[in-house]
């Protein structure tokens, strides 16, 4: 989605502007002092922006600047913080920024972010900067979510060194401005700083507005105004036109007159020395947050049509240009705001002269925004939602809530599928409850757009008024005679029963919204086979599971739900490696990145899951380089989302990996995180499978009362007790069978691998087979069985021989690895699979293909091939595009090159790589 240019402009002071030193020389010494926090705060009128912009220009090279102005349609966490680091982005110095290209395009693309570990990432990355850089949020009173606060107090708290901020605002922002205070590190200008002294009120009325009055006469002024720079202007202008202003003269201002009745009686002065026309296009803009000359005309057009054909780019400097409140908002001086001061009175004085005029513009408005859409309307990445959000701002605000409604109906899906689902949820929550409430297309997308954010309170509220329009009752009797077209509601019902553990309803639900989508329609086909899908999985029916995803996989794509379709990607391949079909585990997932590389969908935060699935994949075949690629890219897609199921297996598969690597301090920090991701997941049993590992690695590394307390958590004696038990704790079987037999407890290690194997046959799963196989050999060998051991053994070859599950072999028993040895494989694939399951056993290192004599440690294969790239100039991202590798691993290779090479850059490491002839 693209940005609103802009907002990021920086005011340009006028050159004729007051020079108020004092107020420059005061924000220089926050600089000066090192503070954090620079807090702008006065009503409207009192200058903010015009003394900051002012202050700007001032500053020297040492502290380069970014600005962004702030409106209500900012008012989104995701939005926001898209602009905010997309501000810092235009610092000089910080715009090569991987982190925040990654980071903007996350926020961008995706509605669901975790914005604490996306801002971490920021945090760190910006730490790493030396220099000093300073950044303005104006107008952040125009935000009210509380989210946006909260992140931005955590951003605060931990700004980086380098960074500045000043916030402009009207009101004192809920932000940790005590405590900032208290520590030294807040600097504040407040309404007392910013009223004009009587100087500088002789300054402004001269230079600027060019009125020459004598010092009394100015004193007079700014005892009246007191020294309020918008009052003082807009007495100023009434004195401009004045034939009768005589030295001495001011406007007829009450000395004891408040402000807003000041500035009320001074507006109307200055709005009335205008031509009619003029008159009229400041009215028609009144309700514009901003405005080109385009836009300017469609709505003077609403008072009328002649002086609509005078509004040009050229006027609108004319009027910039006679001090008219007009703020410039690009270097071509083509799109303006008003002063928000000035913006207000002329709200107040259209709706309080031509009330019949507002609704007429509103919808003006909206008409030209919706046109504006339309235009724009080419693609995810060139679309412009900021039209479409105004035009249906301006609709509502009109009281056309019919046109709204229609809008609504014909966007939300592409919104949603398009990471929109925030903003969807606003249009929804701004539509009048009146005409909602019996609206079935308004309730059903209502519903789901709920259900995708994660708000399922409110998504079966709406669900449940669907019903209720329909007249039926959610129940398998009463959607029996559901026509067709309700197919989709029928999908979603399925996922609240299936949430509510109703799974026979679940599944009737499910197998009649499939039974009734029309073949073409693709997006109702798809969610209604991926319902049916899981469904399938949760009851352990993997093979109609596997069948289902694969055939609503085409139509969530042709749907455009990508977030269902990447997941069944997910889905797809880890039913294919828990039965051993790891070969077209692999084919599924290197396919649906292709796809997705196609449909120009890798900024998706889903698209993680694949990479997980395929790092699952490679791990199991102990291809570690492999897998830590993909593990990784699925880290950098999967870590800012709260998709909370999956990252609780990629951080198990990361332990995994550390593992094998013998990195044990690496192993348990991607357990921990593993861990809270189940914590955060509130489901026993994944909890559960999570800390069975979590046990293991206690049990290798010495701490074994901690792994047999293990065992009294997951109340072991009722799994054995029932054997459904042990089908439906099938997943923590090996690790407490393999604890039970570190503790000796032979027999009711023996009774549970007993009652899972079977278990695991029948669902076909070959790599669980596999797995406990190896434990029950393990177990045997401990109680002199050695017969039956390399009868497990072998049997575990042949599972895992054909789809090379090598990781098994690697982290089982040692006992049981010494089998293999003398093991008489039955067929020649079987054969190669022994000899390089023991060859991975046994190798210390990778063998480099080059000669390294005078290192230490050699450098590995996929490490030369990158020094020949450092050798011939290639950056780390060139070198990752050649290699097809992440950024992350090319970076960690290049971090061991250095280190085994004694070198600290990359001109010290080509160089000892040349002296031994590696080059």
């Amino acid at each position: 989605m693209p940005f609103v240019s802009t907002k990021f402009f920086q005011p340009i002071p006028r050159p004729n502007l007051v020079a108020r030193q004092r107020l420059v020389q005061k924000l220089n010494q926050i600089l000066a002092d090192g503070r954090r926090l620079t807090l702008v705060c006065a009503p409207a009128g009192y200058g903010k922006t015009t003394v900051l912009a002012a202050w700007l220009g001032q500053l020297g090279a040492e502290w380069p600047h970014a600005w962004l102005s702030l409106d209500e349609l900012d008012d989104s966490p995701q939005r926001f913080w898209a602009y905010l680091l997309s501000a810092i982005q235009r610092l000089e110095g910080i715009a090569a920024s991987q982190t925040l290209d990654s980071s903007i395009q996350v926020l961008q693309n995706n509605s669901d972010t975790d914005l604490t570990a996306l801002l971490t990432d920021v945090i760190n990355a910006l730490s790493t900067h030396s220099g000093h850089y300073l950044l303005v949020l104006d107008d952040l009173h125009s935000l009210q979510n509380q989210q946006i606060y909260e992140t931005l107090s955590f951003f605060i708290e931990h700004l980086p060194p380098c960074l500045h901020l000043v916030i402009a605002t009207r009101v004192d922002p809920p932000l940790p401005v005590v405590r900032l205070r208290a520590r030294g590190q807040l600097g504040e200008l407040r309404s007392a700083d910013l009223i004009f002294s009587v100087a500088e009120a002789g300054d402004f009325l001269e230079h600027t507005l060019g009125l020459d009055l004598p010092a009394a006469a100015v004193q007079r002024l700014q005892e009246k105004t007191e020294g309020w720079p918008a009052g003082l202007q807009m007495a100023g202008l009434t004195l401009v036109e004045q034939e009768s202003a005589q030295p001495g003269h001011a406007p007829g201002i009450s000395a004891d007159g408040q402000q807003r009745y000041i500035l009320d009686y001074l507006f109307v002065e200055v709005l009335q020395r205008q031509s009619p026309a003029v008159q009229q296009v400041l009215l028609a803009t009144a309700i514009l947050n901003q405005f080109d000359a385009s836009l300017a005309r469609a709505l003077t057009v609403v008072f009328d049509a002649q002086a609509a054909e005078s509004v040009s780019p050229a006027l609108l400097q004319t009027l910039e240009n006679a001090n008219l409140f007009l703020v410039p908002l690009d270097d071509h001086h083509s799109w303006y705001r008003y002063h928000h001061l000035f913006a207000e009175l002329l709200r107040h004085h259209l709706e309080r002269n031509h009330p019949q005029q507002v609704s007429a513009l509103h919808n003006a408005a909206a008409a030209w925004f919706w046109e504006q859409w339309q235009r724009s309307d080419s693609g995810p990445e060139q679309r412009q939602y900021r039209w479409l959000e105004a035009a249906m701002q301006h609709a509502l605000l009109g009281g056309d809530v019919a046109t709204a409604l229609t809008w609504f109906k014909a966007t939300w899906q592409q919104a949603a599928h398009e990471s929109q689902v925030p903003l969807v949820c606003s249009w929804l929550e701004k539509l009048p409850e009146q005409q909602v409430q019996t609206d079935l297309a308004i309730n059903t997308a209502g519903s789901w757009i709920y259900w995708l954010s994660g708000r399922y309170y409110e998504a079966h509220t709406y669900l449940q008024r669907t019903f209720k329009i329909l007249g039926v009752e959610p129940t398998p009797q009463g959607v029996a005679d559901l026509p067709a077209e309700h197919a989709h509601i029928l999908t979603l019902l399925s996922f609240f029963t299936m949430r509510s553990g109703e799974i026979a309803n679940a599944f009737f639900f499910a197998n009649r919204a499939l039974e009734t989508s029309m073949p073409d329609e693709h997006l109702g086909r798809g969610v209604s086979g991926f319902s049916l899908a899981n469904l399938y999985r949760l009851d352990r029916q993997y093979t109609q599971s596997y069948d289902t995803f694969a055939q609503a996989y085409p139509h969530l794509i042709l749907g455009k739900n990508y977030i269902a379709a990447t997941s069944s990607v997910f889905y797809l391949a880890q039913i294919d490696l828990h039965r051993g079909h790891l070969a077209r585990a692999e084919q599924t997932c290197r396919k649906a990145l292709a796809e997705a590389s196609n449909l120009q969908l890798e900024h998706l935060n889903n698209i993680g899951c694949i990479w997980l699935a395929l790092g699952a994949v490679k791990l199991a075949q102990n291809h570690l380089e492999e897998a830590e690629d993909a593990l990784q890219r699925a880290l950098s897609k999967l870590r800012y989302t709260h998709m909370d199921d999956m990252k609780r297996v990629l951080y198990l598969n990361l332990w995994q990996l550390e593992t094998l690597r013998g990195n044990l301090p690496a192993a348990q920090k991607a357990l921990d995180l593993a861990l809270e991701a189940a914590q955060r997941l509130d489901f026993v049993l994944l909890q559960l499978e999570s800390g069975a590992c979590q046990a293991i690695h206690w049990l290798e590394n010495g701490e074994e009362t901690r792994a047999y307390a293990w065992l009294q958590v997951i109340q072991l004696e009722r799994i054995l007790a029932d054997p459904r038990h042990a089908e439906y704790y099938a997943n923590l079987s090996a690790p407490a069978a393999r604890i039970l037999i570190h503790q000796r407890r032979y027999e009711p290690a023996l009774q549970l691998l007993n009652a899972v194997l079977p278990v695991a046959a029948a669902d076909e799963r070959r790599y669980d087979q596999a797995l406990l196989l190896l434990q029950r050999a393990a177990l045997y060998l401990c109680t002199n069985q050695r017969e039956l051991a390399v009868q497990d053994v072998q049997s575990a070859v042949s599972l895992s021989a054909p789809d090379q599950f090598v990781s098994l072999f690697l982290l089982c028993d040692p006992a049981v690895q010494k089998v293999l040895v003398t093991l008489q494989p039955q067929d020649a694939v079987q054969q190669l699979f022994v000899s390089q399951v023991l060859q991975a056993i046994t190798r210390e290192a990778p063998t480099p293909q080059r000669p390294s004599v005078d290192l230490v440690e050699p450098l590995t294969e996929r490490e030369l091939e990158i020094l020949v790239l450092i050798a011939r100039g290639y950056s780390n991202q060139q070198i990752a595009d050649e290699l097809y590798i992440a950024l992350f691993t090319v970076k960690k290779h290049i971090s061991n090159i250095l280190g085994k090479l004694g070198a600290s850059n990359r001109t010290q490491a080509i160089a000892k790589a040349r002296s031994l002839s590696l080059l």
